[in-house]
């Protein structure tokens, strides 16, 4: 559906990048790439608009596998960011043999960002790691304007929260859009 109402989008003019996330088991599926090609082909979406969004917890059953799905998957032109980054398992060495392009900070330290230090200090060290290995950084749990300075003087390149909007069906996403751009 991610694929198809993303062709939709793009064919009405609306220029979107859509998120999807792969579970572990979509993350150890030798056919998923594949079935990525048909959809692909199908909807005629521009591989470039899809980010695939994976745990670090998602990789740990199987390592090898996740990486040539991943891999084979980066060869067709998608791109791919580690969601919810710091809550899992981190290890540094998937940051480098994965070919990633964005770290999602976790809400649970974006939230309390403002009245915890410790919380502040690991968003801003995330953001500098994320930006020295040339990933875009995405804070997610972003519900006010103090919050959203903060994240912007330290760099952050995109928000996500409530303060934005919550999640909503397509045809409400379009007019949301529309009512943005007017104003």
């Amino acid at each position: 559906r991610a694929f198809q109402n993303c062709a939709d989008c793009q064919q009405r003019g609306i220029e979107l990048k859509v998120s999807i996330n792969l579970s572990s088991k979509d993350l150890h599926d030798l056919e998923l790439p594949d079935q990525i090609a048909g959809l692909t082909a199908k909807t005629g979406i521009q591989p470039e608009r899809v980010v695939f969004e994976i745990t670090e917890s998602s990789i740990m059953g199987d390592p090898a596998r996740a990486l040539i799905i991943v891999e084979r998957l980066r060869g067709m032109g998608y791109q791919f960011s580690i969601d919810d980054f710091g809550t899992g398992y981190s290890s540094m060495s998937y940051l480098k043999k994965l070919p990633l392009s964005e770290l999602k900070i976790d809400k649970s330290f974006v939230l309390d960002m403002l009245s915890s230090e410790n919380d502040a200090i690991i968003v801003r060290t995330i953001v500098d790691l994320a930006h020295n290995l040339g990933f875009t950084v995405t804070a997610e749990g972003i519900e006010n304007t103090e919050t959203l300075n903060m994240l912007k003087n330290m760099g952050c390149d995109i928000g996500q929260g409530f303060l934005f909007g919550k999640a909503m069906p397509l045809a409400d996403l379009e007019k949301w859009l529309s009512n943005r751009a007017s104003t």
